[in-house]
């Protein structure tokens, strides 16, 4: 059984025999923005170009037109299509087929492929195959909520081990999830943690010039969140919260910062709090940085998380943090030393540490500065992108092409 992290890399070994770079291409599910889009991008974006040439293949559904935007501006490729977002009929063959003649149409030495479950990932490997592309990575973005069959457990080992060169999740809690639940062997699973640009999160900005921006007090602590506008973001906990902050706290106000399809509704659960001249909903932002510099406490209130990108923001911006204690969120915050973490759907548990953030300013500054020393240890683009780059490097030395495959379906993707 292959195990990457056995294989010898010598010196500069992405380019081929000739000097030529090798081409990756990136192959996404993604339908909506949110955190998996802007580690994407920083990925794409941070690569050694004179080693790699990337590639993205994308859905062309207009939500994620400003991450396309972002990896276009810096000189990459970009190909977009009808059938790849989890939603789309992108298992059926004549989809794997089309998603074949675009890999071998683009020279894909290598698949690194972002999906949300198993039905993307063997998708995207069935056609990598069929292109005789000589490595597949796929990083699983979801979660599982329970477990394979048996039969279904043992097929996806057989898969793997014909098809994926190799997996990643973003933290130990998702790799022993997928181990224990999707029955994926160990070996072929590797931990590379989400990670983000840190100098796009500067703690000195203005904190009052950003509350202006956005439309908030100057006075009263604001505590916020950021996600996408969906049940598993734990919205409607956080409103919940905001209500009982509230009743303690009569010039607290509230930042949520996303969109959805959800955001209508959310906006209705405010107004039947009676908290809605409290509570601020911004839609899409681009200006993170600034929508966490207007917060005094960031609470990121998930059902589920494998990792929770955006605690790594607020913390590189000295924002304290209160966060469900899920997935992988424990990985990234040490409870009460970088931020405080509660149990899920539990709004009282999350309005009592956020209060005590505001009541305590001494402790919030503490935890504040503790979580970005932890972020510039532990989660910055330099050290994922050099992870991702030597993992491709090491399953690209296993040559794990499909050659008689490949050459078994030339015709029918020459059609």
């Amino acid at each position: 059984m292959l195990d990457v992290d056995h294989i010898a890399v010598p010196h500069r070994a992405s380019l081929d025999a000739s000097g030529r770079r090798r081409r990756i291409a990136f192959v996404t599910e993604s339908y909506a923005l949110g955190g998996v889009e802007r580690w994407l991008d920083m990925l794409i974006s941070g690569l050694d170009r004179s080693r790699f040439d990337p590639v993205l293949i994308c859905s062309d559904v207009s939500a994620i037109d400003p991450f396309v935007a972002d990896v276009e501006e810096c000189g990459v490729d970009v190909i977009r299509t009808d059938y790849l977002t989890p939603f789309s009929s992108s298992s059926s063959p004549s989809a794997i087929l089309r998603l074949a003649r675009l890999l071998r149409a683009q020279g894909a030495e290598a698949v690194h492929a972002q999906v949300l479950g198993g039905a993307g990932a063997r998708s995207i490997a069935l056609a990598a195959a069929l292109a005789g592309v000589r490595a597949v990575v796929v990083t699983i973005h979801g979660s599982l909520l329970q477990p394979l069959s048996a039969l279904k457990s043992a097929l996806s080992r057989v898969f793997d081990r014909v098809f994926v060169t190799a997996y990643t999740t973003s933290s130990q809690s998702s790799r022993a999830s997928q181990i224990a639940m999707a029955g994926r062997s160990p070996k072929r699973i590797r931990v590379i943690p989400h990670a983000i640009e840190c100098e796009g999160f500067d703690p000195d900005i203005n904190s009052m010039l950003a509350r202006h921006a956005l439309g908030l007090p100057k006075d009263g602590p604001v505590i916020g969140l950021v996600g996408r506008m969906e049940e598993q973001k734990g919205v409607e906990d956080f409103l919940r919260m905001a209500r009982l902050v509230s009743d303690s706290e009569a010039g607290a106000h509230f930042l949520v910062v996303g969109d959805g399809q959800e955001l209508p509704k959310y906006r209705m659960l405010a107004e039947d709090l009676g908290i809605a001249d409290r509570v601020h909903f911004t839609g899409r932002r681009t200006d993170i940085a600034r929508c966490l510099a207007a917060m005094d406490v960031f609470v990121l209130a998930s059902l589920f998380e494998p990792f929770g990108l955006v605690l790594a923001e607020a913390m590189a911006m000295k924002t304290p943090v209160v966060a469900t204690d899920v997935g992988g969120v424990s990985e990234v915050i040490s409870d009460g030393v970088t931020g405080m973490l509660v149990p899920a759907a539990d709004p009282a548990a999350m309005a009592k540490s956020a209060l005590e953030y505001v009541r305590r300013p001494e402790l919030a500054r503490r935890h504040g500065e503790d979580g970005r020393k932890r972020v510039l240890e532990k989660f910055t683009a330099s050290r994922m992108v050099a992870d991702m780059e030597r993992l491709y490097e090491r399953c690209l030395m296993a040559e794990q092409a499909h050659p008689k495959m490949a050459r078994v379906w030339r015709s029918a993707l020459s059609d």
